[in-house]
């Protein structure tokens, strides 16, 4: 909720998702979740419920809990979350998440199919053969062109230029990285290191050092993914030194760090 309404406060429409119940990547496309209702309520839709009193939008998510899709699911996406939460926002799928009838997901109560603009043929065939009502669709439409005219006025303040807003972007992801770091044991008074001393970082992926993980989430900055040959390029790195092993039989201070092959789409 903190979040939502952080970003929310910076003029960003913050968005919730995945609504509900994507708690895994392996085959969170097409996975039907079996789920007891008291295990719903209990674990599963509290914090959306929290996440819907300042998030401006939902993301309906790919799964289906018992036996229905998420991106048809009425009683999800209109019952709990506009009716009884009182959730005003629009709602919106996640990509390629709508793999039936748009009509379907119209009615349930999704308002923009991701990605798009999709083939508005059967949405159409649904309003006219009475299985989605013009009301509902106008609703949809409204609620996107609000969105619109709620967050599409944000812009930069005139005063700060690309390369400062990069820089300010750039910072608040390293400090974000720096404050992040929990020392579990500093055995032998290791750290801080010494001024001057020289390192050397090993990682466990062939070719390059990689300090980062993949998919959507993945931030880059100027500091990720340094690569050996692009040492010399970088300033400032004249006693940092990767996949150097003979350095650090001289010496060198080794840093270890392991990456596991995990993203979006695979655990």
């Amino acid at each position: 909720l903190q979040m939502c309404k952080g970003v929310e406060e910076a003029g960003v429409a913050s968005n919730a998702k995945h609504f509900a119940c994507n708690n895994l990547e392996v085959n969170r496309v097409g996975i039907d979740e079996k789920i007891p209702e008291r295990a719903l309520w209990e674990l599963y839709l509290p914090a959306f419920m929290e996440c819907s009193k300042a998030s401006s939008t939902f993301m309906s998510a790919y799964v289906s809990i018992n036996g229905t899709k998420c991106t048809e699911n009425k009683r999800l996406l209109t019952d709990v979350l506009r009716d009884r939460w009182g959730f005003g926002g629009t709602v919106v799928t996640d990509w390629g998440a709508c793999t039936g009838n748009a009509g379907d997901s119209l009615a349930a109560g999704n308002d923009l199919f991701m990605p798009g603009p999709w083939d508005p043929s059967d949405i159409i065939a649904a309003v006219r053969d009475r299985c989605v009502s013009e009301d509902r669709l106008d609703e949809a439409c409204r609620r996107v062109l609000e969105l619109i005219e709620h967050h599409g006025s944000v812009s930069l303040p005139a005063d700060l230029s690309d390369e400062e807003y990069i820089s300010i972007g750039r910072k608040a992801a390293y400090d974000a990285a720096a404050e992040g770091i929990v020392m579990l044991i500093n055995k032998g008074s290791s750290f801080p290191l010494k001024k001057g001393s020289s390192v050397v970082f090993f990682g466990n992926s062939r070719g390059k050092f990689r300090d980062y993980g993949t998919g959507s989430a993945q931030v880059f900055t100027d500091r990720t993914t340094i690569l050996p040959d692009e040492l010399g390029k970088i300033p400032g790195y004249e006693d940092i030194r990767f996949e150097d092993y003979e350095a650090f039989r001289k010496g060198a201070t080794a840093i270890i760090v392991e990456t596991a092959d995990s993203s979006e789409g695979s655990d």
